[in-house]
């Protein structure tokens, strides 16, 4: 491939994925104390926020817009679930776009999370 093409499908390939990581800035920027309790995870082509072992948010492409889903997200699935399967985050979805959301609310959400994953612990 001529390098001039090769560096161009690499641009693209960054251009697509900048509004995802803008959309996870703005986030943060909004959303302070919910996010300063989350770490950075990468994922496969993109960055999302992960809450230890209750959930993770991630960026993705809906219909031509940025949404950030939060999922139900714990390191252990496949031995919780001998049913997991990676690509079905129909069971796993728990609000398809947090951007817009108060964070009072998805701190609510966050703890109910917790508790319903780890009921034994305090």
């Amino acid at each position: 491939m001529r390098p001039e093409l090769n560096a161009k499908h690499k641009i693209k390939a960054l251009e697509r994925r900048k509004p995802l990581i803008d959309a996870l800035i703005e986030f943060i920027r909004t959303h302070p104390n919910v996010s300063s309790d989350a770490v950075l995870q990468p994922l496969h082509n993109r960055t999302g926020l992960y809450f230890y072992d209750t959930a993770i948010i991630r960026p993705l492409w809906v219909k031509d817009k940025v949404v950030l889903r939060l999922e139900k997200y714990t390191e252990d699935w496949v031995y919780r679930d001998p049913n997991y399967d990676q690509f079905d985050t129909s069971g796993r979805t728990v609000c398809e776009d947090v951007s817009q959301m108060p964070e009072d609310d998805l701190e609510a959400i966050l703890d109910k999370l917790d508790q319903e994953l780890h009921p034994d612990e305090d």
